[in-house]
């Protein structure tokens, strides 16, 4: 890859980042694309390799791809900046406060950061390199993956939850402060509503009337686009500090001798959604959009073992779990606010499902120009994980 085609604010951050940690090169700093096709939606990511005399340093950049989601720049900024206030506040609060408790385990789950510009140019640990891989897309996982995703949920949650606790006007500081505002308040015919909007009706269309007809009479899409709009609305006691977007493309994981069915560590990628809400937004964004048939007829196990790991957490940092959050509330609020995750599986299905030509160009959001997928070929599966979604969301009351 040509430095020409290298943004100059990305190479003065580098420079930036050399001179820091006094960092010698022994030759200009080298970039290559770092993401396929279909893998990055609304940042371009690059691979930066820094030779030094004994070794190469070995980072990752991600600046904004010029996508427009919203009707204004100033949103769009937001969702870069927010991802930037989580390393460069939020994590070092949260750690902080973790090492006043003596405890060593890091609270958050992401790659460490090198810095960033002020045009939202963000650098991290090149993940690939510490023999981090990406978890296939277009697969569901399997037992020990979510039981790992939700562990590293419930630490960052249990964090939340005790910082707030012991540290409050620090946490309403941090709080005030980020918030992607992608949904809330979002009118139906707002480009990224639209396309969920449209995704959910189309795939409601394509339900059987006669047999289908149990789940067609609860599942109703404006309620669905409404959940969306609602998340960061109905802050209350149990509201904390939570990642926003879940999905198992936000994920590296690293697995014991290569072994792909054996996950040993976990890294939660793309924080630009950050937000205060309640943890069943996350937990359901993710459970719903990689739990197979199976592990969703044991979803009260994975919540119980995520609501332990959550108590445990806070317990280690000094607060009570049933006073701040018992199993009593976290049971109501799924119940109320699941919703969220299934209609995010609308739109995440098909992205995760996706061949990389089938994937829509996000640039053109911003002038209605996204569709639902000209062309998609994994339409079978996807109305399977679709309808799995909506029978077990109407025969539990969910919806």
């Amino acid at each position: 890859m040509s430095d020409s085609n290298v943004p100059e604010d990305v190479k003065k951050l580098i420079s930036e980042i050399i001179s820091r940690n006094n960092w010698e090169p022994v030759s200009e700093p080298k970039y290559s694309p770092a993401c396929e096709s279909g893998d990055g939606y609304i940042c371009i990511h690059l691979a930066v390799e820094i030779p030094l005399q004994n070794e190469t340093i070995r980072l990752f950049v991600k600046y904004p791809a010029g996508v427009k989601l919203f009707e204004g720049d100033t949103d769009s900024d937001r969702i870069y900046l927010n991802e930037i206030y989580l390393y460069n506040n939020i994590i070092v609060s949260y750690n902080n406060f973790l090492d006043d408790k003596g405890v060593k385990d890091r609270c958050v789950s992401a790659p460490k950061s090198y810095g960033s510009s002020a045009k939202h140019a963000l650098v991290l640990d090149n993940l690939i390199y510490k023999g981090y891989k990406m978890f296939d897309r277009k697969k569901l996982m399997n037992d020990q993956h979510i039981k790992l995703v939700l562990k590293s949920f419930a630490k960052f949650h249990g964090t939340s939850f005790a910082f707030k606790d012991q540290k409050r006007s620090d946490y309403d500081e941090l709080a005030k402060n980020c918030g992607s505002n992608v949904w809330k308040g979002k009118t139906y015919d707002t480009p990224v509503m639209k396309v969920f909007f449209d995704a959910m009706k189309d795939a409601f269309a394509k339900f059987d009337p006669e047999k289908d007809q149990h789940l067609l009479e609860r599942c109703k899409p404006e309620v669905l686009i409404d959940t969306l709009r609602e998340i960061g609305c109905n802050q209350d006691r149990s509201s904390i500090i939570t990642k926003g977007d879940c999905w198992s493309n936000n994920m590296m994981f690293l697995y014991e001798n290569d072994n792909t069915e054996n996950p040993i560590d976990v890294m939660q990628l793309d924080w630009q959604l950050v937000e205060v809400a309640s943890p069943v937004y996350d937990i359901s964004y993710f459970f719903y959009t990689t739990a197979s048939q199976e592990a969703l007829s044991k979803l009260d196990d994975y919540l119980e073992f995520y609501y332990s790991e959550l108590s445990e957490q806070i317990q280690k940092l000094g607060s009570d779990p049933k006073y701040l959050y018992p199993f009593s509330a976290f049971k109501k609020e799924w119940k109320l606010y699941c919703k969220f995750g299934f209609a995010l599986a609308f739109m995440v299905f098909r992205v995760m499902l996706a061949n990389p030509d089938e994937v829509p160009d996000m640039t053109e959001m911003h002038r209605n120009e996204v569709g639902i997928f000209d062309k998609f070929v994994n339409e079978e599966e996807y109305m399977k994980r679709i309808k799995l979604l909506a029978e077990l969301l109407v025969e539990r009351n969910y919806i």
